[in-house]
């Protein structure tokens, strides 16, 4: 995972993804309501699912142990 001062530019990579129309327009509502590039959009989106799911494992709430999850 990276961390806050490590350079994204040094280990960005790029994804083609496919969503559904109905989620493609949210997307793009938020990029428009932001002023951010769909790009950061989703990374900040992820960012916060990550941070979510990292957090209900450390509560134990998690459905499968994030540990196993992250050595995939």
């Amino acid at each position: 995972m990276m961390h806050d001062n490590e350079d994204r530019s040094a280990v960005e990579k790029d994804l083609k993804v496919r969503l559904p129309a109905a989620q493609h327009v949210k997307l793009h509502s938020v990029k428009v309501l932001t002023g951010q590039s769909l790009s950061e959009t989703v990374r900040l989106a992820l960012d916060a699912h990550f941070a979510r799911l990292e957090a209900e494992e450390r509560a134990g709430l998690g459905q499968r142990s994030l540990r196993n999850w992250q050595a995939r």
